[in-house]
């Protein structure tokens, strides 16, 4: 089988686990949210690799900070699947390399440097909060609220063979708002160091398990991706 077919193989198979419940999309978003900045394809196909990996780069990138990969180390695969066979690239992780020391970035925020980023967001989001939790809450669901007749377009594309496909549009739109909202809430907290007691989100995810089909669980996965992303960055 060609390395590209094999990763689809990947793709598809861990796909569905993520979504079965709302544990394993939480454990899946916990462990996305420290791997940010890579796409829901790459992340996923991480994921199903190696579960337990801390800090991943091509070699080119190690060698370039002072470490170098350890000979015969197998590298974690990855590659964005509707064109799989021409982006596929291996990373390796920090202990399949030697060399200069590197630490991990640690998100850690003290009372003050909360205040001040919850002062930054409440002027440009116009929240109405001083909490450090409930902030991040607002902002992702506005960030759902600004563009859900797009996301919504995008996903009744996909409810073929889903639930959603002998639901009342609003059916799907409901369920998709208060996911989407809770998900990204859950993967910006999960980023920004914060227990899940902290986070306090609603049971958005609760209806996971209803996105269980490929379209629904890619579409779903960039979305969050994304939009978490653009948070995280701004």
């Amino acid at each position: 089988m060609r390395k590209d077919e094999k990763l689809k193989t990947i793709y598809e198979t861990i796909a569905p686990h993520i979504t079965r419940n709302e544990s394993s999309w939480r454990d899946y978003l916990r462990f996305a949210s420290t791997f940010y900045k890579y796409s829901f394809d790459n992340t996923l196909l991480i994921f199903a690799q190696n579960p337990n990996v801390t800090m991943l780069a091509p070699t080119a990138i190690w060698n370039r900070v002072g470490r170098y990969v350890n000979k015969g180390s197998t590298g974690i695969a990855v590659c964005e699947y509707e064109n799989a066979r021409l982006t596929i690239k291996h990373l390796f992780d920090v202990s399949q390399t030697h060399g200069k020391e590197v630490a991990a970035t640690s998100w850690m925020f003290d009372n003050e440097l909360k205040k001040h980023i919850v002062m930054h967001f409440s002027e440009g989001y116009k929240l109405n909060t001083e909490n450090f939790s409930e902030c991040i809450k607002q902002i992702s669901h506005k960030a759902v609220m600004e563009n859900q007749y797009m996301q919504l377009q995008s996903f009744q594309d996909g409810v073929e063979n889903s639930i959603f496909e002998s639901l009342p549009e609003d059916g799907l739109q409901l369920q998709l708002q208060e996911l989407l909202s809770d998900s990204i809430s859950y993967f910006v907290g999960k980023r920004c160091g914060l227990s899940d007691e902290e986070i306090g989100i609603g049971d958005g995810m609760a209806t996971i398990a209803h996105f269980n089909t490929l379209p629904l669980i890619a579409k779903l996965g960039h979305l969050v991706t994304s939009v978490s992303k653009g948070i995280l960055i701004e």
